[in-house]
């Protein structure tokens, strides 16, 4: 008989097939003693579409039927037979065309008997060969005492491996049933579609007219662990228990995409079907997140269980940054939280299931937070408008948005509001609200400085920590009410007088704490409550403040696993945003070093070339030192991080003076940086103004003597820093913001998987249009280059492209690029972050090479964030990566992979490299092998981008070697010049960088990562058939588990 299998494929199409026999071997019969063969054919189901309001595989994957087992069922529930189909076994196999017209199908021939009247099936179990993330086994449905019978059959439950809401090795588990009536002709055909038992969910966030919303994280919470093969007919699904479930508490970040628009505010995720009822029909959509309220008889209230929705139902977190400007010229800024339950299919607000081979898709829209603001206005405690909204919600005149790092400006207060607060209020305390995550008394990270009348609107020089004139916000507030018939206030031409302060506010590090304490959390904020109200919702989960003067700071960011002793911490903001590049004229002679003296002796003794030490580098590209490199261009053995060459009363201490760089009286101004067209709030300032060209020694040669010269950005990052001790000069503990080296900078793209979007180096290209600005993001690093040209190579810096993601030039070579602005160059300012408070440590990379096994691996404290790396113990990949970009979640690095010892080179029967679609053929990474008996073979895969920017950074890439000339790959010109090998990674961004009819893929040498055609001719790929020059290789890799 023959079985046609076809898939029912929608949002996820699962189909399965199975046969059970009960005491035989696979593929022996038992009833009638006559047999005969029909085909039965099979189909992967589409999968059903609902939209109640991407780490996703391709379509192509979640149809695809990779094996099959079948159970043919007599009318009395006895297995005839049943037989296992690899792949190679699958008849006719049609795959998946894209469309509900063009589905997967197949063909497998069975023998049976006139008894049949069912055929079960199952596509996708677990073999020897491939691992599946559920137990459904080859050998466990082989096993004739677990599956004996159908009730045995429709008994079976599909249990997860690990706790993981991905999919990446695809290979879905699908089942099907099909009944007969009667049996089947000998030779005849029977359908059995598949279902797959999981579904695909995917949320996108929008905004309304008028307002910005940025995504920050997303958790998802009562996930079935099992489900059952086939569906089950119990209210539940037969999955309700207390160990049925898992939640994914630690937040994930929101996939973004470089394309911009919605789908930057999204994220796909797979799940087991979770069928339950509702316990309450709640009266609309708005009641099905209610909880019981306990009244804790304090005016407060305690959120209990859900009253509508089951206890096991699975529910979303959302949460993000909400901010609009009002018609009355305030600003609304609101950190909010979203709980979502699944379902709600048709707007029926009593569904809370997810159902098997469904797509959901989610559209959120935020229009405001009216809701929360009326919930913490409430004065009935049952009063809960919107019951899966609740957050923080601040309004009044625009908001201070600060970095990370020191900043500083002039805040002023009206006589009469303070005379009018303090008469009011007797505890000073309620003046202020303070949100950090040490809490409410956490308020010595600002500080404020009383100006004095002859230059009130000056920013005053920072004193030194613990001067006396400096004030916390209870000390600031209890001095003016003690004095304020005393306080030196100006008359102004409104006719009010005002009191000015210069507020310090330090930067968000906490030197008695440790650094994953206070790392990657939201902003900290202190609301001055001068003529302003505070409100607190009964359950304590939403507030909202009426403020005049509101600041926030964002916190440094890393994405180093969480637990390391040691990683790189970042500013989000570039205050120096806009700053254009112009090189010096080449010089009469040369000199490599920042500052020129009108010598040689720089000659071929370039400084601040170190690729991993960005500290070492500034240190010496802002000469303050004054004995390592300046003077002497290099040639000196003395160590920067000497103390010796800080000491005040040598080394010339006038280049180390703070107003040589800064000055220390004047600030960038909030409208001169990071500023939307339509007026939005910018962010990021109140850094000190550079003097003219960074520094006051002036260069004997430069063309270019103004701001927008290379120098602004060299010096930008000192700028974030703060004379600390007050005494003038700069000390070596007060360089704590530094520029980065390129492999900082490529390391924070390669952990850039845990950062929201808005943190990252590069933000979806709407983001750029927005601003008025083109899409290229082209970020300085502190490491110069090495080699000698016509124009001034000291100016020379390494420069990330963070459109690419990890693609790094030679800063002439970005200026040169047609597409790119001369203010688009960047800066991403760093600092160190270790339990030492050590500020020039040199930084641990986040990964590892050990060369005895070429193992890379990351530095891990137990954990692996899924956000950053994919865990090979518990999510291993066999094979290829699906078709994937470089903002895919599927670009992430694996935790730990080894690399192949050698090359695959074959290219057309040319030993000379690889085509692009070429290198997934059977003659690349699929049939690479290292062990004698081949046992290895199909367990390689050609690396991702990140995966080969690794290699790359630990020279594993590799040039070509004197067998390569020998054996006729390349001409001699060509050896020990830098390979070009693939990754599997295509750019997501063609359209947004104009290269919309020039698709890219990533390339990698051992100088790192760059974009190459993908065009696959081999002229495109600088090879033609008969020309030594070199084609692209292969260089694979895999999973590493020992």
């Amino acid at each position: 008989m023959r079985v046609y299998f076809t898939y029912i494929l929608s949002f996820l199409a699962l189909v399965t097939i199975g046969s059970s026999c009960v005491n035989m071997r696979d593929g022996e019969l038992t009833g009638d003693t006559e047999d005969w063969k029909i085909s039965v054919n099979y189909s992967a189901a589409l999968a059903i579409e609902e939209q109640p309001l991407r780490a996703a595989i391709t379509d192509y994957e979640e149809h695809k039927v990779h094996n099959l087992y079948l159970f043919m069922v007599d009318g009395d529930g006895n297995i005839l037979n049943r037989k296992f189909y690899n792949y190679t076994d699958l008849q006719n196999k049609k795959e998946y065309g894209g469309n509900s017209s063009d589905p997967t199908e197949g063909t497998v021939e069975i023998s049976t008997t006139s008894a049949l009247r069912k055929i079960y099936a199952i596509a996708n179990v677990g073999d020897e060969f491939t691992p599946s993330i559920l137990d459904i086994t080859r050998t466990l449905l082989s096993d004739q005492e677990k599956v004996k019978d159908e009730k045995s059959l429709k008994s079976l439950f599909a249990q997860l491996s690990n706790n993981t809401v991905s999919r990446i090795n695809g290979r879905l588990l699908m089942s099907g049933v099909t009944e007969l009536d009667s049996a089947p002709a000998a030779k005849s055909t029977v359908d059995v579609e598949l279902v797959r038992v999981a579904a695909k969910v995917q949320f996108t966030i929008k905004a309304g007219a008028g307002i910005s919303f940025t995504p920050q994280s997303w958790t998802v919470h009562r996930v079935p662990k099992r489900v059952s093969v086939f569906p089950s007919s119990d209210l539940y699904g037969g999955v309700n228990g207390a160990d049925d479930f898992f939640d994914i508490t630690a937040p994930k970040v929101f996939e973004g995409d470089a394309e911009g628009g919605e789908a930057a505010n999204s994220f796909v995720y797979y799940q087991l079907e979770n069928i339950k009822p509702a316990k309450n029909t709640p009266a609309n959509y708005k009641a099905r997140e209610l909880q019981i309220k306990r009244d804790l008889g304090n005016g407060k209230v305690e959120n209990g269980a859900w009253v509508n929705a089951p206890d096991n139902g699975t529910y979303v977190v959302l949460t993000g940054r909400y901010q609009k400007s009002e018609k009355d010229g305030t600003e609304t800024i609101a950190y909010v939280k979203y709980t979502i339950h699944l379902g709600y299919i048709n707007g029926n607000a009593a569904d809370f299931n997810c159902k098997r081979n469904t797509f959901y898709q989610y559209d959120i829209t935020v229009k405001g937070v009216d809701d929360i603001i009326v919930e913490a206005n409430a004065t009935n405690h049952t009063h809960e408008p919107a019951t899966g909204a609740e957050g923080q919600v601040s309004n009044g005149p625009r908001k201070l948005s600060f970095d990370s790092h020191f900043v500083q400006f002039v805040m002023k207060f009206e006589k009469n509001a303070l005379k009018a607060v303090f008469d009011n209020e007797q505890d000073l305390s309620k003046l202020y609200i303070v949100n950090t995550p040490f809490g409410p008394k956490d308020i010595d990270w600002v500080e404020f400085y009383l100006n004095p009348t002859s230059a009130p609107s000056q920013v005053a020089a920072y004193p030194g920590r613990g001067h006396r004139d400096l004030r916390n916000v209870q000390q600031m507030f209890e001095y003016l009410k003690n004095n304020l018939s005393q306080t030196p206030f100006v008359r102004e031409s409104d006719g009010s007088e005002y009191v000015y302060f210069t507020v310090f506010v330090n930067e968000y590090y906490y030197e008695d704490k440790d650094f994953w304490e206070f790392v990657n959390k939201p902003d900290r904020s202190m609301i001055l409550l001068v003529g302003g109200k505070n409100y607190i919702s009964h359950d304590t989960k939403s507030e909202y403040s009426e403020t005049r003067y509101g600041i926030w700071q964002k916190s440094i960011k890393t994405g180093y696993p969480y637990g390391v002793s040691d990683a790189l911490g970042f500013e989000t903001l570039d205050e120096s945003v806009g700053v254009e590049f112009k090189f010096d004229a080449k010089p009469t002679y040369y000199d490599w070093i920042g500052i020129e003296d009108g010598t040689g002796a720089g000659w071929r003794n370039p400084i601040g070339n170190s690729r991993n030490d960005g500290w070492f580098n500034s240190v010496m590209a802002w000469a303050l030192t004054n004995g390592y490199g300046y003077r002497n261009h290099g040639k000196s053995v003395e160590n920067p991080r000497d103390e010796k060459h800080w000491k005040t009363n040598s080394n010339n201490q006038k280049v180390r003076r703070w107003t040589n760089y800064v000055d220390t009286h004047s600030i960038v101004e909030a409208d001169a940086v990071n500023r939307y067209k339509d007026g939005m709030c910018s962010e990021g300032w109140g850094t000190y103004q550079l003097v003219e060209d960074g520094q006051t020694d002036k260069k004997s040669n430069l063309v270019y003597k103004t701001l927008y010269s290379y120098n602004k950005a060299r010096y930008a990052c000192l700028s974030r820093n703060r004379d600390l001790n007050g005494d003038g000069f700069i000390n070596k503990d007060e360089v704590r913001w530094y520029m980065p080296a390129v492999d900082q900078l490529t390391d924070i793209w390669q952990v850039s998987g845990a950062l929201n979007r808005e943190d990252q180096m590069y933000r979806e290209p709407s983001f750029y249009k927005q601003a008025g600005r083109k899409s290229y993001v082209h970020y300085l690093s502190s490491s110069v280059t090495d080699r000698t040209s016509d124009i001034d190579w000291r100016n020379n810096l390494q420069v990330l492209w963070a459109e690419e993601g990890c693609s790094t030039s030679n800063l002439s070579n970005s200026m040169a690029w047609s597409k790119l602005e001369y203010r688009n160059h960047s800066n991403r300012c760093v600092r160190a972050l270790n339990s030492s408070n050590t500020p020039d440590k040199v930084v641990s990379s986040p990964s590892h090479f050990d060369s005895s096994n070429r193992v890379i691996s990351v530095l891990t404290n137990g954990t692996i964030d899924p956000n950053i790396y994919r865990d090979v113990n518990t999510d291993r990949l066999t094979g290829e990566y699906p078709p994937h970009s470089e903002r895919s979640p599927f670009n992430r690095a694996a935790s730990k992979f080894q690399v192949a010892k050698g090359f695959c080179t074959y290219m057309n029967g040319i030993n000379k490299g690889f085509k692009w679609n070429e290198r997934n053929n059977v003659s690349g990474c699929s049939s690479y092998t290292e062990d004698p008996d081949g046992r290895d073979r199909g367990t390689w895969r050609v690396p991702n981008q990140r995966e080969l920017q690794l290699m790359a950074q630990y020279k594993l890439v590799g040039a070509y070697a004197s067998q390569d000339y020998y054996n006729g790959a390349v001409d001699k010109q060509y050896l020990a010049k830098p390979l070009q090998v693939w990754s599997s990674t295509f750019y997501s961004n063609a359209a947004g960088t104009d290269l919309v009819n020039d698709p890219r893929a990533f390339i990698g040498t051992d100088r790192g990562v760059a974009l190459q055609r993908q065009r696959n001719s081999f002229q495109d790929q600088h090879s033609q058939p008969t020309s030594p020059i070199p084609g692209f290789k292969l260089r694979c890799v895999r999973d590493y588990l020992q």
